[in-house]
């Protein structure tokens, strides 16, 4: 039920956009039998693109395959496996499939083979030929060990556009009559379907009408090769995004899944997705009629366009273990550009390692085709929008995405809520015009930023608030005003208004109000769960100040000591986020984060547009321009790389203040970090006493926090 576009209930079994699981997921061997390379279809779009009629194994090829396989355990150590036939349409040759499935369970029977009780038994199929006798006759025989897909396109004009017979017609009344049937034999059968420039704009009702066939589950995706027309992206973002309205406003999300929206989509790449390939090419088995071993089937010969193809064996002298080095050794860094490596929205952008071997330059399979990057760029949009949306609509029981880091601040007025040490300018009520606004949000979605909200004391218009729908945004108020749900409000000193606990909430104390922080923090607690704490111009502070916000700090961790020892985790960021950090985590303007002003011009933060004469970055019709991004980085400055203070902000606005240099800062901003760093210390003591420590981290104390005898960096490295 909807009441004014909420809904009342809460989501008890989200599908839309969780993974697809396949069976056993891993230590589960893939081993594939090309049993025919003949096709009673032509599609357009198929990769492979060397079908025949002669070429088709024969039941001795198969049964050496399989005693090679069967009699060298070491050489297969899964413990289960997944047999898969395939062509062409391998139901041309369903007796010699029944023959090879027989002689597999009769040998693994026989050798009392650990596969006997872990198999499945998995087949492809156009669909045309399902309902025959011979082909019914060996689902039943086989049905409890059985997976079947049959391959719907989408509705009749997309599927007859491209799955076509030899003479040219379409083939979708012939393999939707087989449907029923087989979802009754295989009620959780999933149909995969695939997309290429021309039948784009069928996309939203081709999968609306398999839903209405009564398959819940669609793995999709777009065509990796060449091919992509200039706009094929925006007409993919556009259909995702209808086809996003079409399941929310139908609450169809908790029963239908289609893999083209993804809770994981569109994120940078960690180290471990580094270290990770996409393809398990190398991993798997695929045979040919003639016995030879491939990495997959997307390296026989018929699959390719290109070069010979990619044989590592055969069923004589099986395996040659060093064709199948390179595949092992095969990383996403080690066959990604820089560019790639360095896409903020990168993850789930996929590729077919036998496509990049076909396409690559020189004979390797260390180059990356790289053909659907805007695609995928489109779908990480139209995800955007469709998680923002489902925010709106439902109140859900799980974790769904959440905005990625780079952020694009819009300062709303010159009245909006500060975050951080700038000043305000004063006397000055100019508002940020709607229009400005309207392509503000537009250059954020195009280029993957999260809008963060500053709000201004009257909070947004009704015009403002229609120009967010469909947009996963974050929003920043002042603490002193009536403040429930928001992701992040601001404490100015100790006027802590009627707020609950949010996700955030930064606390700005002014330098005459350090003697009160620990009562003011523990005030704040007592409806927040974290604080990030701002001290205004550090730059000032004396060092009876200094001593003083030691001493208070040292308060605070005792404290939270106290609090988490009884079970109410606190976080205060200069004390708590040192312990988990082991790289630096500043603020990161101009890397990862900007602001828009309510002039339209981009600045670096919101500080440079309150600073008389601050440098514009570019415009919100031209887009950033600012290309000098490495004098921003940590590395590029002698003292932060030589620090590890890594919860210090690195303020480039403090810096650039007051040494003139982005990238290094003043002696008191310095000194404040290694306060900070000396108490986070203290705190972890503190846990370490009451042996809480190892509850927060692996670490100990002196690994976090090595002894030091400084707390101004430049010492350091005028000494070095």
């Amino acid at each position: 039920m909807l009441k004014d576009g909420v809904s009342t209930m809460t989501v008890e079994n989200y599908l839309m956009g969780s993974k697809i699981e396949s069976w056993k997921e891993t230590d589960v061997k893939n081993i594939t039998f090309v049993v025919t390379e003949d096709c009673n279809l032509v599609c357009k779009y198929c990769y492979i693109t060397g079908k025949n009629t002669k070429n088709k194994m024969s039941f001795e090829t198969a049964k050496k395959a399989v005693d090679y396989i069967l009699n060298n355990p070491d050489e297969f150590p899964e413990s289960s496996v997944i047999w898969e036939f395939i062509g062409g349409e391998p139901f041309l040759e369903v007796g010699l499939m029944d023959q090879i499935t027989d002689y597999i369970k009769t040998e693994m029977y026989r050798l009392n083979h650990k596969w006997f009780e872990n198999y499945r038994i998995s087949i492809s199929t156009n669909g045309l030929l399902y309902h025959t006798p011979e082909v019914q006759r060996y689902i039943k025989k086989n049905l409890n060990n059985l997976s079947i897909g049959i391959s719907v396109d989408g509705n009749k004009i997309k599927h007859d556009q491209q799955r076509v017979k030899p003479d040219g017609s379409g083939s979708y009344e012939e393999v939707v009559k087989n449907v029923p049937l087989w979802l009754e034999q295989f009620p959780n059968g999933a149909t995969k379907a695939t997309f290429a420039s021309a039948d784009l704009p069928y996309l939203k009702d081709s999968i609306i009408s398999i839903y209405e066939l009564g398959i819940k589950t669609i793995p999709a995706n777009v065509i990796f090769e060449e091919g992509w027309e200039e706009g094929d992206d925006l007409v993919f973002e556009e259909q995702l995004r209808q086809l996003a309205d079409y399941i929310i406003d139908n609450r169809l999300w908790d029963e239908f899944n289609c893999s083209l929206f993804s809770d994981s989509l569109g994120f940078p790449l960690t180290e471990e997705n580094l270290k990770a390939n996409w393809c398990g090419a190398g991993r798997m088995l695929s045979i040919d009629y003639e016995g030879n071993f491939y990495p997959c089937t997307r390296f026989v010969g018929y699959s390719l366009n290109n070069r010979e193809g990619y044989v590592v064996g055969n069923i004589e002298d099986g395996y040659d273990h060093d064709k199948i080095r390179p595949f092992l050794a095969l990383t996403l860094e080690k066959q990604s550009t820089e560019e790639c490596i360095n896409c903020q929205v990168a993850i789930g952008c996929a590729w077919c390692q036998g496509l990049n071997y076909d396409d690559a330059r020189i004979d390797t399979i260390y180059e990356r085709a790289t053909y659907i990057c805007k695609m995928h760029k489109a779908r990480v949009r139209a995800n955007d929008y469709y998680w923002a949306r489902v925010r709106e609509v439902a109140e859900l029981d799980r974790d769904i995405p959440r905005p990625r880091k780079d952020h694009l601040y819009f300062l709303l007025s010159d009245e909006s809520v500060r975050h951080c040490t700038y000043k305000p300018k004063e006397e000055s009520d100019r508002k940020m015009s709607l229009e400005t606004l309207k392509k503000g949000l537009e250059f954020a979605r195009k280029n993957f930023y999260t809008p963060v909200l500053m709000l201004p004391p009257e909070g947004l218009s009704e015009e403002e608030r229609d120009l967010l729908r469909g947009m996963d945004v974050l929003e920043m108020q002042s603490g002193t005003s009536k403040v429930t749900g928001r992701d992040a409000i601001v404490v100015y000193d100790n006027q802590v208004g009627d707020f609950q606990d949010g996700s955030n909430c930064i606390l700005i104390i002014k330098a005459d109000l350090i003697p009160n922080l620990s009562d003011i923090v523990k005030k704040i607690f007592m409806k927040q769960s974290r604080i990030n704490l701002i001290l205004e111009e550090t730059e000032k502070l004396t060092n009876e100040e200094l001593s003083i916000y030691e001493n208070e700090l040292l308060k605070i961790a005792e404290y939270l000591a106290e609090q988490l020892s009884s079970g109410r985790y606190l976080e205060l960021n200069v004390l708590s986020d040192a312990i988990h950090l082991e790289k630096m985590a500043n603020c990161n303007a101009g890397l990862d984060s900007f602001a828009l002003a309510p002039d339209g011009k981009f600045y670096l933060c919101p500080a440079f547009y309150y600073t008389e004469n601050g440098d514009a970055v570019g415009t919100v019709e031209e887009g950033i321009n600012f290309n000098y991004r490495e004098f921003l980085t940590g590395e590029k400055s002698s003292l932060c790389s030589a620090c590890d203070a890594y919860h210090c902000r690195r303020c480039i606005y403090q810096n650039k203040m007051q040494t003139k240099e982005y990238l290094i800062p003043g002696k008191v901003q310095c000194v404040v970090s290694h306060i900070e760093r000396k108490m986070s210390k203290e705190y972890a003591t503190l846990l370490l006493e009451k042996r809480i420590l190892r509850q927060l981290t692996p670490r100990s104390v002196d690994e976090i926090f090595p002894e030091i005898d400084y707390y101004d960096p430049l010492e350091k490295v005028v000494n070095r």
